[in-house]
């Protein structure tokens, strides 16, 4: 069985994993670069065009086709926004994607269709939009209140994400680029989930953890909890967002006790080590399902199990053959 992981970036540990979870399993990495560490850990290197040129969902079609890939998965969100456009034909290749149809792909990279469809099915999210103007007005009939997030509209990895306190601030950060959301702030205590769920979007795992350190957007320090509540708020979400295959969330524990919805990516991220460490699995899973079996809900993992990320020095591809 053939494993394609997408943009894999620094994620060269689920090549491994994937790896050990089925004897004959070859994994492919793809990047627009040899300098990329995560391709160190897959079995063939796959050069691709830029995620913005035209060709690039025909280039994952063509690579699944040559190479016989049995199992698609991403591990960056503006690759998932390109190749979901070629999902149906990806499946008709005998694919499993492991990522949801282009409905929620979209509504987890888009922020603003973030907010209408938990709004659309009831689960808390704070108030955003989309414009300057729409954040006074808001905060002038009282339906949002000082201080704001202001972050890009389609971010990633916390990019561009900043506080504001007042008008000046929020007028400043609008200036400096015409495709962002304000989103209410909300104070409380920052929880994270990590899940798996089928095709048919039903829940096989949902497992909740704590961040203790994150630098640039990425988990470096991390440990499971025990979350009845979170879990409960993620099946919800794999519901509402029709959610296929792995996907991580940020939510925030108010004071009086209320979870909300801050940000989902329809992806493995980077907290999934402590996740895996506790024994999810999820790759095992996958792999799994690929193979045709059905998997039922079965959440059983380590409490307090912790993660820390190291840095790790690897020689790099020849200067001349770049």
């Amino acid at each position: 069985m053939n494993v394609l992981i997408s943009c894999i970036g620094k994620r060269g540990y689920l090549a491994s994993w994937f790896r050990e979870a089925m004897s004959d399993i070859r994994v492919l990495g793809t990047s627009n670069t040899l300098w990329t560490p995560g391709l160190r850990d897959c079995d063939e290197k796959i050069l691709m065009p830029d995620i913005s040129s035209m060709c690039y969902a025909e280039r994952v079609l063509d690579v699944c086709r040559k190479h016989s890939v049995s199992v698609l998965l991403s591990c960056f969100d503006p690759d998932l926004a390109e190749i979901v456009r070629v999902r149906k034909q990806l499946q008709d290749l005998g694919v499993y994607c492991c990522f949801p149809d282009e409905y929620g792909v979209s509504a987890a990279f888009d922020k603003l269709k973030t907010f209408e469809v938990a709004v659309k099915y009831a689960i808390n999210t704070p108030h955003t939009v989309g414009e300057y103007l729409l954040a006074l007005q808001s905060i002038d009939n009282g339906i949002m209140n000082w201080p704001l997030i202001v972050k890009p509209r389609c971010g990633f990895a916390s990019n561009g994400l900043r506080l504001v306190k007042n008008d000046a601030e929020l007028l400043m950060a609008f200036k400096c680029s015409d495709s962002l959301i304000a989103q209410q702030y909300i104070e409380g205590d920052e929880i994270n989930i990590d899940g798996l769920a089928t095709e048919s979007c039903e829940a096989i795992s949902i497992i909740p953890w704590r961040k203790l350190l994150s630098r640039n957007g990425e988990t470096e320090k991390a440990f499971t909890i025990r979350d009845d509540d979170a879990v409960n708020f993620g099946k919800e979400m794999i519901s509402a967002f029709r959610i296929k295959g792995p996907f991580n969330a940020d939510l925030i524990r108010d004071v009086s006790g209320n979870l909300w919805l801050i940000e989902i990516n329809t992806r493995f991220g980077g907290g999934y080590p402590v996740c895996h460490f506790a024994g999810a699995n999820f790759p095992a899973r996958i792999l799994s399902m690929a193979s045709g079996e059905l998997l039922g809900w079965n959440n059983t993992y380590r409490l307090h199990t912790s993660m820390l990320k190291a840095v790790l020095p690897i020689e790099g591809p020849p200067w001349n053959a770049i």
